[in-house]
């Protein structure tokens, strides 16, 4: 654990550093005094880091650290789903949640990003079901925050897309909630076929706000 734990931590940092560069190259936000300490100091951490990775290029560090992550993650799912057929089931919410969910924010008109960075966290518990299906449910909570698009970003508000320089200001959360429930075998879907687990999306929310240079005329669709 104190492992994943020290993986866990430089991935944060890697991340924030991506952030602070990726805001420092925008020359429409650019950073404050105190990110520009920040960005020297996450620098400092990241030559001196006991994971030893600092011969590598940031973009390698990277790579490594989710590498790592990806097999902690895996064997803790493991351990946590002995089933292997509720295993292949949370492995493929992980893979597909966000698609899925972003279908049904899109379908309630809900704000398209492309090239916006974003903070993704995910949180995970249990509840017992009755003894006499495999393992139980998994509830997964899916929370992501997300900034203006990079330089050749756009976000897409309905059928109006709108380009990175339309914009002074913009930030977009979502939160979806999947549950992974297992059944007995001998329990048939719909088209007749027994299965031994499902995912739901039980929730999908978002909540947006922009604000437009003033040479930009909004949509007759927001006004």
């Amino acid at each position: 654990m104190a492992g994943e734990t020290a993986l866990l931590e430089y991935a944060q940092e890697l991340s924030r550093l991506e952030q602070l560069k990726l805001k420092r190259a925008d020359p429409q936000i650019g950073l404050t005094s105190g990110e520009s300490n920040e960005l020297k100091q996450l620098r400092k951490l990241e030559k001196a880091h006991p994971l030893g990775l600092s011969h590598l290029t940031e973009a390698d560090q990277k790579l490594v650290v989710q590498e790592r992550l990806n097999v902690a993650m895996v064997e803790g799912i493991k351990r946590a789903f002995p089933n292997v057929d509720m295993q292949r089931q949370v492995f493929l919410t992980l893979v597909h949640w966000d698609n899925a969910t972003q279908v049904a924010i899109r379908g309630d008109g809900g704000p398209q990003f492309s090239n916006a960075p974003r903070e993704l966290c995910i949180s995970i518990h249990t509840e017992n079901l009755p003894a006499k299906c495999l393992e139980g449910a998994a509830y997964f909570k899916f929370h992501s925050e997300h900034g203006l698009p990079g330089k050749d970003g756009t976000v897409q508000i309905g059928r109006t897309e709108f380009r990175r320089n339309e914009f002074d200001a913009g930030e977009m959360t979502r939160t979806a909630i999947w549950e992974v429930t297992a059944h007995p075998m001998d329990v048939a879907d719909q088209s007749g076929k027994a299965t031994a687990s499902e995912a739901k999306l039980w929730s999908a929310s978002y909540d947006a706000s922009f604000l437009l240079k003033k040479k930009t005329s909004p949509p007759p669709s927001l006004v």
